[in-house]
């Protein structure tokens, strides 16, 4: 999107600071600024930027331009995440594993 229409939008009321932003999606400002500079891998070997403007040290971008990338963003086949076992977890594991082998063919 050209850079007038973000800033029409901006204008129309629809501004958001960075901050505002990562405070709406609980994540750190610069999160959202890696968003700015470095976007997010697309699938497709491309790069997704969010669309923003900087008016002397701040950024700003719109609620429609936040939209939009993240609806060019792929729809992840995310699979999903195993909890991490703790060190006593594994010890209890281990122990299990041990009496179980022991019972089974006395090793």
């Amino acid at each position: 999107m050209p850079e007038n229409d973000l800033a029409a939008e901006i204008a129309s009321g629809d501004m958001l600071t960075t901050i505002e932003l990562a405070r709406q999606h609980n994540t750190h400002p610069s999160t959202i600024f890696r968003w700015l500079q470095r976007g997010l891998p697309d699938g497709r070997g491309g790069r997704v930027f969010l669309e923003a403007v900087r008016r002397g040290k701040s950024w700003f971008t719109s609620k429609a331009a936040v939209a939009r990338f993240f609806s060019r963003l792929p729809q992840s086949q995310a699979t999903p995440i195993v909890p991490i076992r703790t060190p006593a977890a594994r010890e209890r594991d281990t122990t299990r594993a041990k009496q179980a082998l022991n019972t089974k063919h006395g090793i």
